[in-house]
Formats: structure tokens, sequence, C-alpha cells
């Protein structure tokens, strides 16, 4: 028989490339798919560990809230609450908080109709509602300013609100104390202005007899032993005097001088420090310089009401001073000091913007009678007008002394900013100009003060990309004057505020 040779590889070498190739894509497959699901699940547990932070971030200022802070369903099912609201309530009361709000044994179940009264008439997400209300917190009543507001949600989840109240129990306290005090002192001042007549005519004696004892020393005429008897006499009477003074005055209230800023401008230091000892005596308290450039410097640096100049002084002089001011600030009151009686002195002083041409020597009463009339001019503009009040006062949670120390603090650092860049862009420092317009500008912001926030920007955009001049100088004079305002606005509200 032949030999037969059978080729085996020719029969199977198709099937195991098909099996080699698909058991190669399988292998791909797996590979692929196994990288495809590691990728995922790495993804999956970096959102979740960023869910679990931001949570954790969320939860932790959630208790850090010093105020009590609440959620609950629109149905008064309390949902979660801070730490401070525990704290709030004793610890007899604190296993009641676990019931909602509309069950009697709720500790706020008694202003829960206020609450439910708001959801009826339909709440605006965003927009916080507030009421004054009185809550027992289980050893006292409390006074608080309740606050809620609808929070956002998808559709699918059920609304909530979110709540919290501050306690504002001292506050009115001391707002009732005051206005009782305001009302005594009242009553004293109509209870006394019936006996000042008769006051008027003791002061009048008392001062006679003192002058009349003063007069018998000055005639020199008597004994050294009764010159001093008169002396004693004299004091006796004074002091008499200073009681009735005290016995007018309603309670404890004092007559006081006006809270204002004065700076005096004068080369000389003996006559810089008899203004200085005279506006002592009468109440005033004053900053000196002691020419023309320092008094300039300092009046750029901060405010002042007053400035009592002299009329010839090195360097620059009151005439020179009071025209650089007026340049920029025509609201403060600018008084000339001269010893120079010839004519046509007082009308230089007045055409340079002085208010006011005094001669020296400046006696106690001249001085007196013109503090008395000084008019300080008030601000036409109240801050309504340069920022966003309602925005201003919840920032500030309604805190008044808060919003005065932001105030404040933004006009004074505004005043060092503008004088500082007009400074820098008088000398070509564009890089220091534009740092402080930044300051001013990021104020602006804070305080939502639209206007001056335009034209600051507008300038330090237009030094950032080296175009000064198509802005300078309007917009920096520009800028001045609404820093000026606000500033005004800002001195009217705290005045106010110190006042009610």
């Amino acid at each position: 028989m032949p030999e037969v040779t059978i080729d085996t590889w020719s029969f199977y070498s198709r099937p195991f490339y098909w099996f080699a190739g698909l058991a190669t894509l399988l292998i791909l497959s797996g590979l692929l798919w196994g990288a495809h699901w590691l990728r995922s699940e790495r993804k999956r547990k970096a959102v979740q560990a960023a869910l679990e932070h931001q949570l954790s971030f969320h939860q932790t200022l959630f208790n850090a809230m010093p105020i009590p802070v609440y959620v609950i369903t629109l149905k008064g099912e309390l949902d979660s609450y801070n730490n401070a609201f525990s704290a709030f309530f004793p610890e007899h009361l604190r296993e009641a908080m676990h019931f909602s709000l509309f069950d009697r044994r709720h500790p706020l179940a008694h202003i829960f109709p206020a609450i439910q009264h708001e959801v009826q008439l339909g709440l605006t997400p965003d927009i916080i509602i507030t009421h004054p209300l009185a809550l027992h917190n289980g050893i006292e009543e409390r006074t608080i300013l309740h606050w809620m507001v609808l929070c956002r949600l998808p559709t699918t989840l059920t609304p909530v609100l979110m709540c919290g109240w501050q306690d504002i129990t001292e506050s009115r306290q001391l707002v009732e104390k005051l206005q009782n005090e305001k009302e005594q002192v009242k009553d004293a001042s109509q209870g006394n202005s019936a006996s000042l007549p008769c006051s008027s005519h003791d002061v009048r004696t008392s001062v006679s007899a003192i002058l009349g004892f003063l007069e018998l020393i000055f005639t020199r005429q008597q004994t050294a032993e009764e010159d001093q008897q008169c002396l004693k006499l004299a004091y006796a009477t004074a002091q008499s005097l200073l009681g009735l003074n005290v016995d007018i005055l309603p309670g404890n209230v004092k007559a006081v001088p006006r809270a204002i800023r004065i700076l005096i401008a004068e080369d000389l230091p003996a006559n810089r420090q008899l203004l200085r000892r005279q506006l002592d005596t009468l109440g005033y308290a004053a900053d000196e310089a002691k020419d023309g450039a320092e008094a300039l410097k300092l009046i750029q640096q901060q405010r002042y009401d007053l400035l009592i100049t002299d009329l010839n002084m090195p360097v620059m002089d009151g005439i020179t001073l009071t025209c650089r001011v007026r340049e920029y600030d025509t609201r403060m009151v600018i008084w000339g000091l001269t010893a120079n009686l010839v004519a046509g002195e007082k009308e230089r002083c007045l055409a340079s913007g002085m208010n006011l041409c005094l001669f020296k020597p400046l006696d106690l009463s001249q001085l007196a009678t013109a503090l008395c009339e000084i008019n300080i001019p008030q601000p036409g503009s109240s801050l309504d007008e340069f920022l966003n009040m309602k925005i201003f006062t919840a920032l500030t949670l309604g805190d008044k002394k808060l919003m005065r120390q932001m105030l404040e603090q933004s006009r004074v650092e505004n005043e060092k900013d503008i004088a500082a860049a007009r400074a820098a862009i008088s000398g070509q420092d564009w890089r220091l100009a534009q740092y402080h317009l930044h300051r001013i500008n990021g104020t602006a912001q804070i305080l939502g003060a639209t206007a001056i926030h335009a034209t600051a920007e507008q300038l330090e955009n237009a030094l950032a990309a080296g175009e000064p001049e198509a802005v300078l100088p309007q917009g920096i004079d520009e800028l001045t004057q609404q820093l000026q305002a606000l500033s005004a606005a800002i001195i009217f509200f705290s005045s106010q505020a110190d006042y009610h």
C-alpha cells in the first residue's frame, strides 16, 4: 500500500487561529472592562469622599453657628437642629425637642401658628421672614427675633423651612431703660426751667459778691490779713455758685460741647499752646500742626470739622493752605487768625475760601461765641443713596454697633487711600496709584457702593492699560467727590445712631 501522509495542521490551523483570536479578544475585553470598572469605582469613591467632606463641612458650619438654627418640614416636623438650639433649653426640655412643632409638648409649639400662617400665605424661596416673639426657655421668658426662609430643593424632594432666632432680650431692656432715662431727663428739664429765673438772680448775686471782694484786693488799701479774708470769702462764694449750677442742671446731665474735630495750624509754639489751652478750657480737643504743609498732610490723612490757621507761616501760609483744601473739601469750616489789622485783610481771607477771619489777640469769650455759632454742613444725602441698606443690614444681622464700626473703618481707609492715590498720581507712580484705587474698589464692593465701585474700577483699569490720560484728572476728582459725599453720609449716620 502506498504510504499516506496526513497534514493535520492544515486541518486544524484555521480553528486554532479562530480560537486564539477569540481568546485574545475576550482577554482584551476583560482587561478594558476591568480598567473601566476600576476607573468608575475610583471616581465613585472620590465623589463619595467629596460628598462626605461637604456634608461634614456643612454639619460643622451648622453647629458652629452661635445662634439657634433648626430645619422643619412645612407640616412642622422637626428635621434637624444645631448645638445652639439645644443649648438654649435646659436639660429637662431637651427630650421634648424631638416632637413635632404642632405637638404641645414641644418648646416651640406656641410659635408654630405664626410659622403656619406664613406658609399658608405663601413663601418665596430665599426671602427671610422675621417676627419678634416671646419664648419661654424653661427658666424665664426671653424676647427673640425669629426668622424663617424657604429652602430651594429639587422638585423630587419635600420643601423644608430653615428657621432660627436671635435673643434680643438684653437689647430690648437696654432700649426701655434708655427711654425711661430720656423721659426722666425731659421731666427734670421741664421742672428746672421754671426755676431758671430765680437761679439767674442767685448767680448774678454771687458773681457780684466775688467781684466786690476782688475789687477790694486790687485797691491795695487793705492789710495782708484783710486781703486773705476777702480771698477766702470769694472762694466760698464761688463754691456756692458751683453748687448752684449743679442744681440747675437736670439730674446727671452736663452741658458739653458738640463733638467736632479741630486742627490748629500755627508756627509759633506759644500761640499754638495758648489756643489749645483755650479750646481745652471750653471742652474741645484739638490736633496741632506747625505750618501749612504739615496741616495739609494731616487733613489728607483724616477728617476734620474745623481748621484754625494762622495767615503768616513758613513753608505754606494760611491762604495757600485754604486754597489747597478747598480744591477737594468744601465742607470743612476754616478760620483765619491774624494780627495784621490793615484794610482788606478780612476780605482776602474770605476770598481764599475761609469762613471767618479773627484778629489776635483772641480772648476766651470770642472763641466761645464763634464755636457756638459754628455750622458744620450736614450731608444732603443719606446712606441709602450710596449703599443697599437692606443687604448691609442683613450682612451685619442688624447690629448697629457693627454697622458703625464697619462704616467708620471704611471711611478712614478710603480717606487714606484717596489721599495716597492723589499723591501717587501727582508723582506719576501709576503702580502705587493703582494699588490704592484697588483698595477703594474692594471696599466699595463690600459695602455695595456701586457708583464708587464703577468709578474706581474705571480708573484702575485705565492705569492697568497704561492709559492714565484717558481718565485723569477728571476721574480722580469725581472719585474724591463721591468719597467725600459718602464720608459725610457715614458721619451723619453715626451721629444719628449715637443720638438715638
